[in-house]
């Protein structure tokens, strides 16, 4: 995995010269650049006690670029140095030379005493070993314009850790390593390196420490500065260029430990980077459509984040569409170059095929006219530039919102899902089960209105005033009637001079009509029972029905549920037992019908009886004296003003009677609050319910909520000022108003009286409520019902109302069924951007935060293609926000993104650039070229084409290249 290294000689170039010829013998295949360093001896710190270490090392990196030549000619000759000897005085003055260094060791050794002369090394040693080199005359020397650019100074740490903080030296000891570009140092381990940096950050001074293999051994052999031994890894071309880079970017470029998390990443997910494209001709094409893709063109790609540059028309696109063929990207019919009308059109795309190779080896291959798979998962993640443009400026947001929907839901904990593939699905799910249960709860609801309706109309005093004249009325007639009694006639039967068969005949009479009055006594209780079976036999037919009704529902539950049980080793069947018996309720349904047959026939029995009975006494009236027909005739008259009398009076079921009126009359003054008070409560029990069962999908929703809630606040610092909120609650649907005021006869007296005062006061109501709490839903349920019996119109003082003044009977029930039932009560979300909803977000805004989702949140790890989406984008928000969130999301998955904006190709620092072009002028022949921002070819296509590029470039040039900026922290 090394591809650079520097061969570091003090004062000389022949070891780097050396290495150089071996390379181009074809040695050292694995090294892609070796670079030239010079180490030397600082003067500055010669009398300075470094303990073991007696000076400060400088190193020179120098560019490869550099002739060998050019550094020994322009550098290495222009340094001199001058010595005193003490044994004579004189003055040692030479340019540094192997010989020159030899003739100084060799006068250092003439200066000694004799005896000590053994302790003394070669000539060349001891004048290299004495040899301390002023730093002025080194940067002196770089200064040359041959070298602008073209070096980096280093210098130890372990050698400037030993210089002591004097107060005389604190200053020069800051400056020698604020001096230098980079600081080198060979840790024991990434830990150890990791606190030699936290020291130099404290200690406020340069701390661009780069590990390194401080090579004195072979890698074979177990010493600490082997070569190889090093933790430094550098994301940059393998060029002086890119080594320069690290001056400008070390937290992007630099990584010290074992394996950059991209290598780890990529090595551990094969199947989910890109590593080239090839496009060519098919086999025959003869070029009559123009060249297009000749010659097996293969385009690498990196790892990280791709930015496929060009101009308008010259093929970037067409990249990003072939890459989402054949990744098998979903949006196909929103590709731009891949089109019906592009080149699809006429049969063009057939005469080039590609061949996507990812880093597992695996290769896909498709012609050029080939479609997606839509039942085959996507391999990459493609957001078309016509996609984005349908998304951001669509006046309708559904899609837009379930693109985003699709994002977040990938973040719901596992466990939350209920094993759905979708939020959709999810809530669809709940609805379903949440539903059923609410449904039963109405039907409840809807039997207690039944009941309120009744009772309300009942205290209405309309209803009371009704009653009481119908008693008068009532009293009356019976006053009346008493006056209209039949006057007694007397009975013929006490005149004893009546016959015999006269006596027998009367009495006969009397007896007839006993009978006759005790049949018909009897018809009459057999038509009460008859009533009063009929209703045993309604109620027994309701019971039938319900248990058919809960039979089924919980059939069918054990039906569709036996799967969900089983997954978790369990029998719906031994858990749910149902048994209903249907026959004891059959039973006596027939029990009823079969006395209801009894009594029908008992009441034809009877009615011949009557009709014999009648006919005979008929007959013998018949035979009866003038005196005693008048006597039948008045107990006729007798018994049908009893009956008449018996009518108005009436019992306290018979509806419209005295008792029935006086029954009713109590009950009004006594109990009709009381009850409709009891049922009201029932309701609102009943209603807060179905809030409660409500409330289950607004937890789905606030699990939605808190899943990306949970995920934004991992990149507050990122996010800075751009909110992105999820509001997850209970809401009143705004046809509230209107479906709730349509019920209303807005003419009559009322809080809600008059069309815009009404609503006025329905909004007043509502903004006193808080939907997403139960006791105010309760308050809010109660307060409608006080402002229909209340007017709460200012001028009136709360003056009593009546609801069935103000809403048609026929109206009624409806509306209690809709205003208890919730229906206009949602369970909703509502994505934000901070105070924005998504109705109110414009184009740009919708876009930057559709990249945003994708970016930030996305958790698919799949390459990521954007093609231009900086067109729907101001350029605050790429700068300020994408590229933050272009950098974060490059770190866990590859992004491939078609751009001509140089904040996000630029300053989101792309990996690669690509440049593509189409010649139109030579049959349409597309080319490319491959680099990163420092190769200086990409850079110049670069500066050429991206719109805004020379400010852009400037900025970055700046950035890269002003090293007095740097050199001072």
């Amino acid at each position: 995995e090394f591809k650079v290294i520097g061969i570091n000689d003090y004062l000389f170039l022949d070891g780097y010269e050396k290495v150089l010829e071996y390379k181009k013998n074809g040695r050292l295949k694995n090294i892609d650049l070796i670079l030239p360093v010079l180490e030397f001896r600082i003067e500055k710190f010669a009398g300075v006690d470094f303990g073991s270490l007696k000076r400060i090392n400088l190193h020179v990196i120098f560019s490869d670029e550099l002739k060998i030549e050019t550094i020994r000619s322009q550098f290495l000759n222009g340094l001199e140095q001058s010595y005193k000897l003490e044994k004579d005085g004189n003055e040692w003055n030479r340019s540094i030379t192997k010989d020159s260094l030899a003739d100084l060791g060799r006068k250092i050794k003439e200066s000694v005493p004799p005896e000590e002369l053994s302790k003394y090394k070669s000539d060349l040693e001891e004048g290299f070993n004495n040899l301390n080199v002023d730093e002025k005359r080194i940067f002196e020397l770089l200064k040359r314009d041959c070298f602008k650019d073209k070096y980096l100074i280093a210098i130890g740490k372990t050698e400037w850790d030993s210089l002591k903080w004097q107060d005389s030296s604190i200053a020069t000891k800051k400056t020698i390593i604020n001096e230098a570009h980079i600081i080198f140092t060979a840790a024991e381990s990434v830990e150890n390196w990791r606190k030699s940096k936290e020291k130099l950050t404290e200690q406020r001074v340069n701390n661009l420490l780069l590990d390194c293999s401080d090579a004195h051994y072979f890698s074979t052999s177990s010493q600490k500065d082997r070569i190889g031994n090093c933790f430094t890894w550098i994301k940059a071309d393998p060029t002086f260029e890119g080594l320069k880079q690290i001056l400008y970017e070390p937290e992007e470029r630099v990584f010290i430990g074992d394996e950059p998390e991209l290598i780890k990443r990529v090595r551990e997910n094969k199947t989910k980077f890109i590593k080239t494209l090839t496009i060519d001709q098919v086999d025959g094409y003869d070029g009559k459509f123009g060249v297009w893709f000749k010659n097996n063109i293969k385009i690498p790609f990196n790892p990280g984040l791709v930015a496929i540059i060009g101009n308008k028309g010259n093929g970037k696109s067409a990249i990003a569409d072939i890459l989402g063929l054949c990744g098998n990207s979903h949006q196909y019919d929103d590709f731009s170059f891949l089109n019906k009308d592009r080149f699809l059109k006429g049969g063009l795309a057939e005469n080039f095929e590609a061949e996507l190779e990812w880093e597992s080896g695996e290769k896909v291959k498709k012609n050029l006219s080939d479609t997606v798979d839509i039942n085959a998962p996507e391999r990459v993640r493609y957001l078309p530039q016509n996609y984005f443009e349908k998304l951001t400026n669509s006046l309708d947001d559904y899609e837009f919102e379930k693109t985003l929907e699709r994002v977040v839901f990938s973040h719901i904990p596992e466990e939350q899902k209920l094993g759905k593939n979708s939020f959709e699905e999810l809530i669809n799910y709940k609805k379903q089960a949440v539903n059923e249960e609410i449904e039963f709860i109405l039907r409840g609801i809807r039997k207690v209105n039944e009941e309120i309706i009744e009772f309300e109309k009942k205290s209405h005093p309309n209803y009371k005033k009704r009653l009481e004249n119908k008693l008068k009325v009532r009293q009356r007639e019976l006053e009346e009637h008493k006056k209209s009694k039949p006057d007694e006639v007397k009975n013929p039967k006490e005149d004893e001079t009546l016959s015999d068969e006269q006596r027998k005949m009367l009495e006969e009479l009397e007896e007839l009509n006993k009978k006759l009055e005790e049949t018909e006594n009897l018809v009459k209780q057999k038509k009460e029972e008859k009533a009063t079976i009929l209703k045993e036999l309604e109620s027994l037919w309701n019971i039938k029905n319900e248990l058919e009704y809960y039979n089924n529902l919980i059939s069918k539950y054990i039906s569709e549920s036996s799967e969900k049980f089983e997954k978790h080793g369990l029998n719906v069947s031994d858990i749910i037992k149902l048994e209903i018996n249907f026959e004891s309720v059959g039973e006596k349904i027939k029990q009823k019908e079969s006395e209801i047959k009894e009594i029908e026939q008992l009441e034809t029995g009877l009615k011949d009886k009557k009709e014999n009975i009648t006919e005979r006494i008929n007959s013998i009236k018949e035979k009866l004296s003038e005196q005693e027909r008048r006597y039948q005739q008045y107990l006729e008259e007798l018994k049908r003003w009893e009956e008449k009398r018996n009518q108005l009076i009436g019992d306290e079921q018979t509806f419209d009677t005295i008792k029935w009126l006086e029954k009713e009359l109590k009950f009004i003054e006594s109990e009709l609050t009381n009850r409709l008070e009891e049922l009201r409560n029932e309701r609102i029990q009943k209603t807060l319910l179905i809030y409660d069962k409500k409330n289950e999908l607004v937890d789905v929703y606030k699990n939605f909520k808190n899943a990306i809630d949970n995920e934004i606040s991992k990149y507050e610092n990122i996010l800075d000022d751009y909110e992105i909120n999820i509001d997850a609650s209970l809401k009143i649907d705004q046809r509230f108003y209107e479906r709730f005021l349509s019920y209303i006869n807005q003419k009559v007296r009322g809080s809600f009286y008059g069309k815009v005062e009404g609503e006025t006061m329905l909004k007043e109501l509502l903004e006193k409520i808080d939907v997403n709490s139960k006791d105010s839903i309760k308050t809010m349920l109660n307060e409608i019902l006080r402002y229909l019996e209340y007017d709460q119109r200012e001028q009136f003082e709360g003056e009593r109302r009546y609801i069935t003044d103000q809403i048609d009977e026929k109206k009624l029930k409806d509306f209690y069924d809709y205003v208890f039932s919730l229906k206009y009560l949602e369970p909703s979300y509502e994505l934000k951007l901070g105070n924005k909803s998504l109705p109110q977000l414009s184009p740009g805004e919708k876009g930057a935060m559709l990249i945003v989702f994708y970016l930030m949140l996305d958790k698919e790890n799949i390459p990521l293609i954007i093609d231009q989406p900086e067109e729907n984008l101001d350029n605050e928000s790429i700068y300020k926000i994408l590229t933050h969130f272009i950098k974060h999301a490059k770190r866990r998955r590859q992004i491939i993104m078609v751009t001509h904006n140089p904040n996000l190709a630029i300053v989101g620092d792309a990996e690669q650039i690509i440049f593509v072009n189409i010649d139109k002028k030579n049959g349409n022949k597309f080319s490319f070229e491959a680099g990163s921002i420092e190769n200086p070819i990409i850079n110049k296509h670069a500066s050429d084409i991206l719109e805004g590029t020379l400010k852009a470039f400037n900025v970055r040039r700046l950035k890269y290249f002003n090293t007095q900026v740097l050199k001072n922290g």
